[in-house]
């Protein structure tokens, strides 16, 4: 079979079609990561770019998680992590639910390359929530983080219906300034 260059010459980069072997000093998960930050975090399950996930603690109780990329837009993250909720809490019966613990907190990426692991600072940002769901609508706050202004009670369609025009756009780009 014969060997494919991929890249443009200036990248310095060979690729081998069969195998998918990279042959240079960039793997291939550092080059996703630089692509991936050209465009702003889709509301997607968690994978390359950032993205959601969530565990169920109990019944009715779950932690979740939203990973947004340097291009999206500031916010962006805990709305997600809220969207996310809502949908659980919809998928589970719960017309209401409750943010009992969340922090917001700025990524720090691993890079890895075949000599070296660093890592750098981004101005992405992590959101983590653990919400419970709830029948009432407003539900006396059982906060349990140390920061008392992230626990909420949220109205399940209210949120959704608010949220679903942002997540459901093609991505989340800051502005370019000047």
């Amino acid at each position: 079979m014969k060997r494919l260059k991929l890249c443009p010459r200036h990248f310095a980069l060979w690729i081998t079609c069969i195998g998918g072997i990279m042959k240079g000093r960039i793997s291939l998960v550092a080059i996703m990561t630089v692509l991936s930050a050209c465009a702003g975090t889709h509301y997607q399950k968690l994978g390359v770019g950032g993205g959601y996930s969530d565990k169920q603690m109990e019944p009715g109780r779950w932690e979740v998680r939203f990973l947004s990329n340097v291009a999206s837009t500031e916010g962006f993250a805990e709305k997600a992590a809220i969207y996310r909720t809502a949908e659980l809490a919809q998928a589970n019966g719960y017309p209401y639910f409750q943010v009992v613990s969340g922090s917001v907190r700025f990524n720090t990426h691993a890079i890895a390359t075949s000599t070296s692991i660093g890592y750098m600072t981004s101005k992405g940002q992590t959101a983590k929530l653990v919400a419970v769901g709830k029948r009432e609508k407003n539900s006396e706050l059982n906060c349990e983080g140390p920061d008392r202004s992230a626990c909420a009670n949220f109205d399940t369609a209210q949120v959704l219906n608010e949220l679903r025009p942002i997540m459901k756009q093609a991505g989340h780009r800051r502005p370019v300034k000047d």
